[in-house]
């Protein structure tokens, strides 16, 4: 019978705990969080993120959606997970950065751990191509118009509040739970109006009738810009990933090793390109105080809109 030291013993114990914590993460499937429905730009960004991600992290990322509340529902089961990195979110800004501006929810800025942001584009209005309204003049003639969104206090409610604001019609917030319902919704003609980031002109049957950009936007060339018009109405879509702030340390490094590899790798560069979003690429200490300033902006922008807590 082999016979073995103390010593030996404990430094053997040592090394196999130092290789067992080495690759204990992921030591099961991760689930990213899309705290909504399917059908939108965040849930095909976050698809075609999920295989890259797995193969940097060594191991397999599943999307699962979570919709409800204005992606607060989705958001409050990202936070309050087991702090073991298997559970992750990819999230816009809304249910980060506006939501709790607007009401009271379980979680606040400071229960997220930012972990790299992957994309940022400016919004377009769009209604339906089939219908009447085919440009702004025509939406000032309406006078009164309904215009939908992924949820309360989601981009597109501000986007397209501001805007019905700024070209002084009255307007009637229609919500649903995601960027395909919505599109339902303006295809049957329960909204007039919908903001959304260029994507959704090659994905339904809108017409694009104003960017909200500085500038005209490269995917919608001919599109006039809200400033143009001469309304200066101006909003981008974000979305990133993020995980519980109780998540240690050493996990969040390697998720954000792993995420900055996956968003900068060709394969998902060339989904992004498909999708039709402007990468905007930013892990670490950058993501997180953009986070911070975003969430006092939209203090600002939600009092100036009008939307009460």
């Amino acid at each position: 019978m082999l016979k073995l030291g103390k010593s030996m013993l404990v430094a053997a114990a040592a090394v196999l705990a130092l290789s067992a914590s080495s690759h204990a993460y992921p030591d099961s499937t991760v689930t990213m969080i899309v705290p909504f429905s399917a059908g939108g730009t965040n849930d095909s960004v976050a698809r075609a993120l999920a295989p890259e991600l797995g193969k940097a992290l060594g191991g397999n990322v599943v999307v699962k959606n979570a919709d409800g509340a204005a992606g607060t529902v989705g958001a409050n089961e990202i936070v309050t997970a087991k702090p073991d990195g298997l559970t992750i979110g990819f999230v816009p800004l809304g249910p980060v950065t506006v939501q709790n501006h607007l009401r009271d929810l379980p979680y606040n800025i400071d229960s997220w751990q930012p972990i790299c942001n992957i994309y940022q584009s400016n919004l377009v209005l769009v209604t339906n191509k089939k219908g009447p309204l085919q440009s702004v003049d025509d939406l000032v003639k309406k006078g009164k118009i309904t215009y939908g969104s992924t949820g309360p206090g989601t981009i597109n409610h501000l986007a397209s509040a501001a805007s019905t604001a700024a070209l002084g019609l009255e307007g009637r917030h229609v919500p649903d739970k995601g960027a395909g319902p919505a599109m339902l919704s303006l295809a049957n003609g329960t909204i007039d109006l919908f903001a959304d980031t260029p994507v959704i002109v090659t994905r339904y049957d809108v017409t694009p009738i104003a960017a909200l950009s500085p500038e005209r936007l490269p995917e919608v060339p001919d599109v006039p810009t809200m400033k143009e018009l001469g309304h200066d109405v101006q909003f981008s879509l974000w979305a990133g990933v993020f995980v519980s702030s109780k998540v240690p340390g050493e996990i969040v490094e390697q998720l954000t090793k792993a995420c900055d590899e996956a968003v900068n790798s060709d394969a998902f560069k060339e989904s992004a390109k498909k999708i039709g979003i402007n990468l905007r690429p930013m892990i670490g200490q950058e993501f997180t105080d953009f986070v911070h300033r975003e969430y006092e902006s939209m203090k600002g922008v939600v009092n100036a809109v009008g939307i009460k807590k």
